[in-house]
């Protein structure tokens, strides 16, 4: 456990997790000098939420392979810290293109990168394999996703199923020996 407890906080000296806090850090400056009138460093709420940011990036389970919080799986900020944060960064991100160019196009690249899976999700595939049956997820989506396909079945959507286009080739009957007689 003593172990974990200094690895942790050793996590924050990685490049791309140090890169992150340090984008943070920059955003926060921006908004806290242009919102509360601060000349030199964070005013107190400020300096509270970016220690607050670093503690959080520090016990994240991703460790270097961290998406970009708007990209995680896990959402480990409180709905206030959240709430504070997007603001800081409504404000803050167009304006770090002039003052931290690179910061800014390096937050762009890693919120293109996909989320690796949850850290647990690799459990479950593991004790899948080697036969045991993994926990249900506690919610589960009905109707298709937004790529079409269902969330229970993973089967396309948008393409008739095999009886709907039996049915509509012959013109709406199951039974494909009914042929239709024209009308006179």
């Amino acid at each position: 456990m003593a172990n974990q407890a200094e690895e942790r906080p050793a996590r924050l000296a990685e490049p791309r997790l140090a890169r992150e806090l340090k984008t943070m850090e920059a955003m926060l400056r921006i908004a806290c000098r242009d919102r509360h009138g601060t000349a030199d460093g964070l005013c107190d709420a400020c300096t509270a939420l970016i220690e607050y940011a670093a503690r959080r990036l520090a016990l994240c389970p991703y460790g270097a392979e961290k998406p970009t919080c708007a990209n995680c799986r896990i959402h480990c900020y409180g709905p206030r810290q959240r709430e504070r944060v997007r603001d800081v960064m409504r404000y803050a991100g167009p304006r770090m293109m002039l003052r931290h160019p690179v910061l800014a196009i390096m937050h762009v690249v890693d919120g293109r990168r996909p989320a690796p899976p949850k850290p647990n999700e690799g459990l479950a595939a593991a004790a899948t394999s080697a036969g045991a049956e993994p926990k249900p997820e506690s919610t589960v989506a009905a109707g298709p996703s937004p790529d079409g396909t269902s969330a229970l079945t993973g089967t396309d959507q948008s393409a008739p199923s095999s009886a709907a286009a039996n049915r509509s080739a012959t013109n709406g009957c199951r039974s494909s020996s009914f042929s239709p007689t024209p009308m006179k």
